[in-house]
């Protein structure tokens, strides 16, 4: 009987290494992404990972993960959205403050995280002169270039950003 559950395991293993492994058109970057524990590691992983499509190991040490995914079927953006969405601040994006105070009380990381596109920007996106100029809504200008937006929800974009 117990070498029937190691064989049934074996063949499990093997099936998960060759699933991910199995990624058409593979392209593999490596991104930083916020988060403390393993209970971090657990939720960015299931957010992240989709069978043939992406693979995502994120490392609890360095706060960084190794992406592996299908260039023809999605981009390290559209993944991280999916990352940030349970909480999670990365390179592309901000989670929302209101699911960022939902995590586990281990999980709350210092929210010092700066986005690529704030990086290239400045200290940030929008300044106060140019917020008050603005009528749009935060994340407007940017819901299509993959770029996250730092103010809080509350703020206005920058015009013409």
């Amino acid at each position: 009987m117990k070498s029937n559950l190691s064989f049934i395991f074996l063949l499990l293993g093997f099936g998960l290494f060759f699933a991910q492994s199995s990624i058409s058109n593979a392209r593999t970057v490596s991104l930083a992404i916020s988060g403390n524990c393993g209970m971090c590691k657990n939720k960015i992983e299931k957010a992240a990972n989709q069978p043939a499509i992406a693979h995502l190991d994120w490392n609890q040490k360095t706060k960084t993960a190794k992406l592996t995914y299908d260039s023809h079927q999605t981009t390290p953006s559209q993944v991280m959205r999916k990352v940030a969405e349970v909480g999670y601040d990365n390179e592309f994006f901000l989670a929302k403050d209101e699911v960022y105070k939902n995590l586990h009380g281990c999980c709350l990381y210092d929210r010092n995280f700066k986005t690529k596109r704030e990086a290239k920007k400045g200290d940030a996106c929008c300044s106060a002169d140019e917020s008050a100029k603005s009528t749009k809504s935060c994340g407007d200008d940017h819901a299509n270039d993959g770029a996250a937006h730092a103010s809080k929800s509350n703020q206005s974009c920058c015009s013409g950003s």
